[in-house]
């Protein structure tokens, strides 16, 4: 299909969106907060997450020098709520030694190409292009457009069939280069899957309809 029948598709998806839910400030919290929740997400619920961050917090565990350091054993204890919480120590532990590397380097995080710290981030064990586009976008204000399930699903639906990289590059050709609609329009899909996707709330869905006109 041509990128003109997608773009329309997308900017009826932002108008449903808007329409639905307005202006809202989806995952607001400290940057390393966030990328210690986004290794930590995957197959699991997010109330599981937030467990897993608050335990770590009761533990003294704030940063990722903190979690460097820790015991392993103590790090599982806490993010034992999100499953799989062997590996994701694993996990965590070598974000935790990416970041403090990174962080030596004289403004990496503020300066780098987006593009290169997504490369970098990539290269860490356990970080994907979920992950890692998470870390970017909401951790970092860098636009790097989050495709997750609720996203492909929700696009599918509106007559969209891309996938991963190539529904990225659909929807940031069409978005304003804005970090906080990037933040934003992520955190939409996200509550639109929820109350609709999770409940199977087909019949009401207006996305629908997209596919249906387009």
């Amino acid at each position: 299909m041509p990128d003109e029948y997608y773009n329309s598709q997308i900017l009826g998806i932002i108008s449903i969106f808007d329409e639905e839910f307005g202006d809202i400030d989806w995952w607001p919290a400290l940057p390393q907060e966030i990328m210690a929740g986004s290794v930590l997400t995957p197959q699991t619920k997010w109330q599981n997450v937030l467990k897993a961050l608050n335990n770590l917090k009761s533990s003294g565990i704030y940063t990722f020098e903190d979690i460097a350091k820790a015991p392993d054993g103590t790090i599982q204890e806490c993010i034992r709520c999100t499953g799989f919480y062997r590996m994701k120590t694993e996990r965590l532990k070598a974000f935790a030694g990416f970041f403090c590397e990174k962080s030596s380097l004289p403004e990496y995080w503020e300066r780098e190409d987006t593009e290169a710290i997504r490369r970098d981030l990539l290269s860490v064990k356990g970080v994907g292009k979920e992950t890692a586009d998470s870390i970017l976008c909401y951790a970092l204000a860098r636009n790097s457009f989050v495709i997750d399930s609720y996203t492909e699903k929700i696009c599918q639906c509106a007559g969209i069939p891309l996938k991963k990289d190539d529904l990225k590059e659909a929807v940031e050709r069409v978005i304003p280069q804005d970090n906080s609609f990037y933040k934003k329009f992520h955190g939409w899909f996200v509550e639109y899957g929820k109350k609709y996707c999770n409940e199977r709330k087909c019949e009401n869905c207006a996305i629908l309809n997209l596919k249906r006109q387009g």
